[in-house]
């Protein structure tokens, strides 16, 4: 086999090894190309809220950030949010919803969370129509390993 590369001429005997190689290098002919990859999806946009909102928002724990959550979609009793907190006990959403309105103060944020109802049977926990807007706003956006 004789091979000539810009100017230089190169004599391989037949029975060389390498000589397959070069012909299946050669001769082969080319798969089409691979499609591009499809692109990462965009991360959600961060909504329109106000800067307090986010601030407080982002100061949350996953817990709170679920309790606000299920209050946005509609008045909830003691039970519901407890079984949906899972590991929260008797007695402790009081100084959950403390620790809420602390946090929401210290961001700047009004939070309306109210109690309706007598006995713990009956309570019901409720956000105004305001605050649920934007707490289902920031909802919709935070990935779920924030939750």
């Amino acid at each position: 086999m004789r091979i000539e590369h810009r100017g230089v001429t190169v004599e391989i005997p037949d029975a060389d090894l390498r000589v397959g190689i070069i012909e299946r290098l050669v001769f082969t002919p080319v798969p089409e190309p691979a499609p591009a990859p499809a692109p990462e999806p965009a991360a959600p946009a961060r909504p329109d809220v106000p800067e307090a909102w986010d601030r407080f928002w982002r100061g949350l724990d996953p817990a709170g950030r679920r309790e606000l959550a299920l209050l946005a979609e509609k008045p909830r009793r003691v039970g519901e949010i407890e079984r949906a907190l899972s590991g929260l006990g008797r007695g402790s959403l009081r100084s959950r919803h403390l620790v809420l309105s602390h946090r929401a103060r210290a961001a700047g944020v009004v939070l309306t969370l109210r109690a309706s109802g007598r006995g713990r049977a009956h309570r019901r926990f409720l956000i105004s129509d305001e605050d649920a807007r934007w707490v289902r706003a920031l909802a919709r956006v935070t990935p779920e390993s924030w939750r």
